[in-house]
């Protein structure tokens, strides 16, 4: 007992986390200050500051690799300080390039960029100190005892954690002294961070070199394989076999959701081989070599069914960065079974190492997530522009509306929304532009107007955002390229847009801190309909289906949700008259309305604010307008 309590091993082993990996420590210190300073000040927009929480969270796994590295190598004091400098420009690089994320681009290539950044640094720990020296059994001896060391790590801080919360709710019962309800999140951040990472290294195996002769091979680890893990690989196994036989016996075409079964199959199995990999040469577990190579086998006909599915989409869409996401691991994947099964590969230290240049491949250069969806995307935009007839003489001609291709149109106007939010480009050049720097601050600065110097560089950055679509759908309008709902079929359609006779400039009056704007919020498609950013949690939305029975006009009402109070919003009947009256005598496509009849004032639930419309466009889907609804919303919100 006296040894498993010893204040002086947990002293030494502290001290020796410190000593060997003193700037892993330290980024976890500063990530956990940075995400304490968030609690306590409660930062309004804090996105930039949580990226450089997510800058040091990275820098946790990259110095720990280098030190890791440094550790096994006799190298120079001038080579050491070269690689600890340049860990530290990657941390600097990573920060930059994530807060550009945050500002400017979609949330969905945000959290892709966050995910590859988390893998390559992991990927480097994995294998980094055996660059140049392929030592199977050390390798997997070093992995292994990081695999059970974090399962360590994560109990006992999660026990140390909860000890001292209920220390403090202790104190603060019986001795009357008020922490605050804070103390706990800043209690959390210190645990997780800091001292999670002083307690991993202190178990990380000091001379990894004399693991290529360790025996050790845990029963414990074979026995969650062996009964945990390949049962649920061979669950997933069978249910894909048998959506493979069922497609086969339709003839009919895999749907696109196959392709996440098959990556949780993919990476399951792989975990599950790679953790039992020593054991093959055991006697006692010759299923080890059956699964091992059995695995990959049934793996390849599922990747060709993954192959099917995936070009299938993007044969009908084009590439896009998610698809070619699913491609390069669909590739990679390939390629791994290719050299186990034929080549009978033994490697494992490869594994890590070409996911790590393929994760590096998918992020950066001619072969990014970027440069392949905006080739693709171009290409798609010029072949539709030559289906569609829409330029003669080196001009850009005026889409006329056309049931027979207005699809087609929906398609153009969808792949250059895409090119213009994920890569800065419409598709159109040199017909259209993306917006210039000039043109953008001279939109923001007739519009912006700045409520707090606490959030001041954000809100500028959000309007920013909003001129740029402004200014490409002002271009965009001239030749009357937009979306086209084809979930509804009709032999009569149009679209009008309600606009105020005079864009308002004043700020209504109100005791309003916060401004969010908003450009072509669409209510009836799968667009992203968040205003402002992932934390401040407002949305736009077309009310519930079932409105529809009460109310025949209910798609010409609208709900703002904000931090989930739902607050329902309807045009006022004095613009439904004038759809109407616009409909029946077949005239389109503008409505103008007061300033009054496209403001809207909230107050439910403690959340307070004012909406002010400067843009409705309303679908027609019946000549004798009784059905209509609202496709797509701009403008913005005032809050409290």
């Amino acid at each position: 007992m006296k040894k498993l309590f010893s204040l002086e091993k947990l002293t030494q082993g502290i001290r020796l986390s410190a000593s060997k990996y003193p700037i892993s420590i330290l980024m976890a210190a500063l990530a956990a200050l940075v995400l304490i300073h968030i609690t306590r000040t409660e930062v309004q927009n804090s996105e930039e500051l949580l990226s450089y929480v997510f800058g040091f969270c990275n820098g946790i796994s990259i110095f720990f690799a280098i030190h890791t590295a440094l550790n096994q190598k006799s190298l120079s004091g001038a080579i050491k300080g070269s690689l600890l400098l340049l860990g530290l420009v990657l941390v600097w690089l990573i920060v930059r390039d994530i807060k550009y994320h945050v500002i400017d681009q979609p949330e969905q290539l945000l959290v892709m960029r966050i995910f590859g950044y988390g893998l390559l640094s992991h990927l480097a720990v994995a294998f980094l100190p055996f660059t140049g020296n392929f030592k199977i059994n050390a390798f997997w001896q070093y992995n292994k005892s990081l695999f059970i060391r974090a399962f360590t790590t994560v109990l006992y801080t999660g026990v140390l954690y909860a000890g001292l919360s209920g220390a403090i709710l202790a104190i603060s019962e019986l001795f009357d002294v008020d922490f605050g309800a804070k103390i706990y999140a800043y209690l959390f951040f210190v645990m997780a961070l800091p001292v999670t990472v002083m307690i991993f290294c202190a178990g990380v195996p000091d001379h990894i070199e004399e693991l290529e002769s360790s025996t050790d091979l845990p029963n414990g680890l074979r026995i969650f394989v062996q009964f945990i893990l390949i049962p649920l690989v061979v669950l997933y196994l069978l249910i894909l076999y048998a959506y493979m036989a069922k497609i086969l016996f339709q003839w009919s075409l895999p749907q696109g959701w196959v392709t996440i079964l098959i990556m949780v199959f993919s990476v399951l199995g792989m975990l599950a081989m790679l953790l039992v990999y020593p054991y093959q040469h055991q006697k006692e577990n010759a299923w080890v070599r059956w699964y091992t190579k059995g695995y990959y086998v049934a793996l390849i006909p599922l990747l060709i069914l993954q192959y099917v599915a995936i070009f299938t989409r993007i044969g009908d869409y084009g590439f896009t960065a998610p698809r070619w996401a699913v491609v390069a691991i669909t590739v990679w994947l390939t390629w791994i079974s290719i050299y186990n099964v034929f080549f009978k590969g033994r490697n494992i230290v490869l594994i890590p190492m070409t996911l790590f240049a393929v994760t590096v491949l998918f992020l950066f250069g001619p072969l990014s997530y970027k440069s392949i969806s905006t080739r693709s995307q171009t290409a798609k935009i010029q072949r539709l522009l030559v289906t569609l007839n829409l330029v003669k003489n080196g001009k850009l001609q005026v889409y006329k509306d056309n049931p027979k291709t207005d699809s087609l149109m929906g398609e153009l106007y969808s792949a250059t929304n895409y090119l213009n939010r994920n890569c800065e480009i419409t598709g159109l050049e040199p017909y259209l532009h993306y917006p210039t720097e000039s043109e953008i601050k001279k939109n923001v600065d007739s519009a912006f107007v700045a409520y707090t110097n606490r959030t001041k560089e954000l809100e500028y950055n959000r309007t920013k955002r909003s001129a740029i679509r402004d200014i490409l759908n002002d271009q965009l309008s001239k030749y009357n390229i937009h979306d086209y709902d084809n979930s509804v079929s009709s032999t009569y359609g149009g679209w009008i847009e309600i606009e105020p006779i005079q864009k308002q400039e004043t700020i209504p009056p109100g005791p309003w801190k916060h401004y969010y704007r908003f450009e072509s919020i669409y209510l009836n498609s799968s667009y992203d309909n968040r205003i402002g950013s992932s934390s401040d949690n407002i949305r736009l939305n077309l009310p519930p289906q079932e409105s529809s029975k009460a109310n025949p006009n209910y798609d010409l009402h609208f709900q703002l949700i904000v931090n989930g109070v739902e607050i329902p919003m309807e045009l006022p009947p004095s613009v439904i008259t004038k759809i109407e009256r616009k409909l029946k005598a077949n005239e389109y496509p503008n409505i103008e309305a007061e300033n009054g009849e496209l403001t809207f004032a909230f107050n439910k639930n403690n959340q307070q604010g004012v909406l002010v419309l400067d843009n409705c466009v309303v679908e027609a889907q019946d000549a004798n307008a009784k059905l209509h609804k609202i496709n797509r919303l701009s403008g913005c919100i005032f809050m409290k």
